[in-house]
């Protein structure tokens, strides 16, 4: 409601603000959690981004099975992707530092509001955001396998048809294994070919996790770009001095 600044001689009180989206979301599962959903209604009341800038209203969803702790499915699409491995680097870093309009967190959030967020995926893998297939199988408790199939999002963009060859399907893959142990764990993603501009195409990420140090965690990211572009290396680091507070 109210802000002003001192510097450059600049003494008026302004007032500004901004309401460019709102979003209603609802979830929901079985009673034995077999099966669910997730649905989300967005308006986007600026349009950026849409093929019709006379509809800001966008639906994201999808639905899941898990018959067993060892396998889960979901069919649809969020755009907040999946399976991302970066810990407390990238969004989950700038989302609390950008509440307080210390730094744009547009820098780490892969909707690209300003150029600098693609460092970041270049050292950390962002997620699976097409959509598609998830697919999660879990043989032990500390192995994750999962994988990201963009069928829906081919078959939308096909010009001669809504189906592509499963080949051209396969090659845009996401493929990721996952292992965790109590003093942190490792992640190696593969995300095929999602286009040319794409800055995650046909490229291999290693993550670290350590946190055996009480109170101290630490995220190596490391990126490998099949396509000949530079590799991407990342650190984060975080300090819990107590329950409530961190560094």
């Amino acid at each position: 409601m109210l802000q002003g600044t001192s510097g450059d001689h600049d003494d008026e009180v302004r007032s500004g603000g901004a309401a460019t989206r709102l979003r209603l979301e609802a979830s929901g599962a079985m009673a034995d959690d077999t099966f669910g959903a997730w649905l989300r209604l967005e308006g986007d009341f600026i349009n950026s981004g849409r093929a019709n800038p006379w509809d800001p209203w966008y639906v994201q969803g999808y639905g899941w099975w898990q018959p067993s702790p060892m396998f889960w499915l979901a069919i649809g699409h969020n755009g907040d992707g999946f399976f991302e491995q970066s810990g407390i680097t990238a969004w989950n870093f700038y989302r609390a530092a950008g509440n307080v309009e210390i730094v744009d967190p547009g820098n780490a959030w892969s909707g690209g509001y300003g150029p600098s967020w693609l460092h970041f995926y270049r050292a950390f893998y962002g997620g699976f955001d097409d959509r598609g297939a998830m697919i999660t199988v879990r043989p032990i408790p500390e192995l994750t396998l999962n994988f990201g199939i963009p069928f829906i999002t081919l078959a939308g963009t096909a010009a001669s048809g809504n189906d592509q060859p499963i080949d051209i399907v396969l090659q845009r893959l996401h493929a990721q294994v996952v292992f965790n142990q109590a003093w942190g764990g490792v992640a190696l993603s593969y995300t095929g070919s999602t286009g040319a501009e794409a800055v995650d195409a046909n490229s291999i990420f290693a993550y670290l996790n350590l946190g055996m140090v009480d109170n101290l965690e630490l995220d190596f990211g490391l990126g490998f770009h099949l396509a000949g572009d530079d590799p991407g290396i990342g650190l984060g680091a975080q300090f819990k001095v107590n329950s409530d507070s961190a560094i």
